[in-house]
């Protein structure tokens, strides 16, 4: 049974990657795994240690953080490909998860000069 789970939890998975501008509701999510919402949203959770939403907010972050520093698309853009409303939102969950306080290295160079339009575009809204 276990494995029957961990299929349908990579097949879920998967969806979420290829589909972050689209609907990740638990009711979407829970008929890519084929069961009701209340039993997958148990499985997930039992198997992962966070919600359908938790899980769904870090990897939207991630894959913000990873555009911000390998991509010139603006603020905008980034946010609606990756299933925020609109640049506010996006701003908003950035600066939660990430925090205001950064370290900057010769890595993170890139990523800390976007952040820093972040937050200007934080002040502005």
């Amino acid at each position: 049974m276990a494995q029957a789970y961990e299929n349908r939890l990579i097949r879920v998975v998967n969806y979420i990657h290829d589909n972050l501008d689209g609907d990740l509701s638990l009711d979407a999510l829970s008929d890519v795994a084929a069961m009701s919402r209340f039993h997958w949203h148990r499985i997930w959770t039992a198997m992962t240690g966070e919600t359908l939403a938790q899980t769904t907010r870090r990897i939207r972050l991630h894959r913000a953080s990873v555009m911000l520093v390998f991509e010139e698309a603006s603020l905008s853009e980034i946010a609606a490909r990756c299933g925020y409303p609109d640049q506010a939102s996006f701003t908003r969950a950035f600066r939660e998860r990430m925090g205001s306080r950064r370290v900057c290295s010769a890595t993170a160079g890139a990523l800390c000069r976007r952040f820093d339009l972040i937050a200007i575009a934080g002040k502005m809204t």
